[in-house]
């Protein structure tokens, strides 16, 4: 895979991420108007929660996957002693 098509699909990813974020504000705002204004605030909660989560799981789990490293050769994981 060339340098250019590496960066334009990481440039793909990084919009389509921030995407998602605009539409978690979305939904945020939807549910803060169907609920009642004492449970606002653990609405709102909850969806900031939820991509911080998702944050931290893609951080410690799905970045790991993929970009594998060195150790991660031709597709079958090479544990060296």
């Amino acid at each position: 895979m060339t340098q250019e098509l590496f960066t334009i699909n990481n440039l793909w990813i990084l919009v389509a991420t921030i995407l998602v974020f605009i539409m978690h504000l979305g939904f945020a705002a939807l549910e803060a108007g169907l609920t009642r204004a004492k449970n606002t605030i653990n609405i709102l909660f909850k969806n900031t929660i939820i991509p911080a989560i998702g944050l931290l799981t893609y951080a410690f789990v799905g970045f790991n996957l993929m970009y594998p490293g060195e150790i991660f050769a031709g597709g079958v994981l090479v544990l060296e002693a």
